[in-house]
């Protein structure tokens, strides 16, 4: 993994919280096996099981939002 930007992490209530993020992947890796490790790490390391987590390459990938 390259990067891991937008990231959000939220309550939706109590004892049930949220993330979103992108993570930039070098070419060539598996991006679903990427994908199962960051669900799994989110899960066991803080507790969080709903999670939207989107892969990006680094020749197709969302620019970073400015605030």
């Amino acid at each position: 993994m390259i990067d891991v930007h937008d990231l959000h992490i939220w309550t939706i209530t109590s004892g049930l919280d949220s993330l979103s993020c992108h993570l930039l992947i070098e070419e060539g890796c598996d991006g679903q096996a990427v994908l199962q490790r960051a669900i799994d790490l989110v899960e066991t390391r803080f507790h969080i099981r709903h999670a939207t987590i989107q892969i990006e390459m680094p020749h197709i990938r969302h620019g970073e939002m400015e605030v």
